[in-house]
């Protein structure tokens, strides 16, 4: 955070996390990010990045700088609208978390960023519905704005309620229609059960990026 804007990057592999530090020293993760996302657009703003990143496994990225990506903007519209698109998208993204947080109960937050994950992969031409977890659930209730407490009574709750199946770092979504319906409900709604196994894996390690 506060490095000069120099480049920006494309993941290529692997994922990572981008936080902001509090004046306490904290950390607040403000998004994911996987194969094909773009990082370090923020520095577009006053040419300073706003925001830190960490990768959460081994990963590697593709670095534009900007002169190369000035002359890319000029001479290829398609690749002037694939950077317009991918900042809208974070744009969207970040819109949507405000909303999450404003409206949306802890046990819709968890749900939806479950399906988000999902629907993410499923653009990437992956499995919607097996697919592996980079961030720790400290990640998780961060990015949230929950307790870890909570998180994990929430995985335990849709375990009991059969919605998913928890085994160590894997999870198991049993039914995303559910998950989707528990989007609908009032907050304070319970969950109820429904079968049928899907995977999801979590993941923790990570590493600072320089």
């Amino acid at each position: 955070m506060g490095d000069e804007f120099a480049a920006v990057y494309i993941m290529r592999t692997g994922s990572a996390k981008s936080f902001v530090s509090t004046a306490r020293g904290d950390e607040q993760i403000s998004g994911f990010f996987y194969k094909g996302d773009m990082l370090g657009a923020d520095g577009f703003d006053n040419m300073t990045h706003g925001h830190s990143l960490k990768f959460l496994e081994t990963s590697s990225v593709c670095w534009i700088g900007l002169n190369e990506l000035d002359k890319a903007l000029i001479e290829s519209p398609t690749k002037r609208g694939q950077l317009l698109k991918s900042m809208s998208h974070a744009l969207v993204d970040e819109q949507r978390m405000l909303v999450n947080m404003a409206k949306l109960s802890s046990e819709q937050r968890l749900a939806k960023f479950l399906l988000d994950l999902s629907e993410r992969f499923e653009l990437q031409g992956l499995c919607a519905t097996t697919f592996d977890l980079s961030m720790t659930r400290i990640d998780i209730a961060n990015f949230l704005g929950m307790a870890i407490e909570t998180i994990s009574r929430l995985l335990t709750k849709l375990q009991q309620q059969k919605i998913i199946k928890v085994n160590r770092r894997q999870i198991n979504l049993i039914n995303m229609d559910k998950l989707q319906r528990c989007l609908l409900d009032e907050p304070g709604n319970s969950w109820t059960p429904d079968c049928k196994v899907q995977q999801l894996k979590f993941q923790s390690s990570s590493a600072l990026v320089a």
